[in-house]
């Protein structure tokens, strides 16, 4: 809903792991159904959404960066450097992705002894994805929270 699309829920469930009385069932259709207007996260492994599982710095970033419309300028920019120091961990078709994201503050980087990393399948504290949310609907002209991030 952050990224402004409708919600798309099918009378059947894309995933397996996700049934139709889950309460999270509107959202992961939303967000990765095969009705979705767009895709904003990817199915974890296969055919399983696991919405339960933890979601990677990576996939936060590639998701955060669709939200707020800017996916053919990340595409764009695949295979780019991205001014972190393990950034050979990031695959090349998403350091693009990882660019923007941390260019518009939808996420940041990992403060480190050998400088910044973004850690990529490092997990996301569920405070700091809510600031980079509110981030995300700041860049998307939404309402802007007094004294907020």
């Amino acid at each position: 809903m952050t990224a402004g699309l409708p919600q798309r829920i099918p009378s059947v469930s894309t995933f397996p792991d996700v049934a139709t009385k889950d309460p999270g069932f509107a959202y992961v259709e939303t967000v990765a159904g095969v009705r979705a207007r767009q895709i904003l996260m990817e199915a974890s492994s296969g055919r399983s959404f696991k919405p339960r599982d933890g979601v990677t710095r990576l996939d936060f970033a590639v998701a955060s960066v669709r939200a707020a419309g800017l996916q053919a300028e990340a595409q764009s920019r695949a295979g780019e450097t991205v001014p972190v120091a393990d950034a050979a961990s990031i695959p090349s078709s998403l350091r693009g992705y990882v660019a923007v994201a941390l260019e518009r503050n939808l996420i940041a980087a990992v403060p480190g002894v050998n400088g910044s990393s973004f850690n990529p399948a490092g997990t996301l504290a569920r405070l700091d994805a809510a600031r980079f949310l509110l981030n995300l609907l700041d860049l998307r002209g939404g309402a802007t929270l007094a004294g907020g991030p």
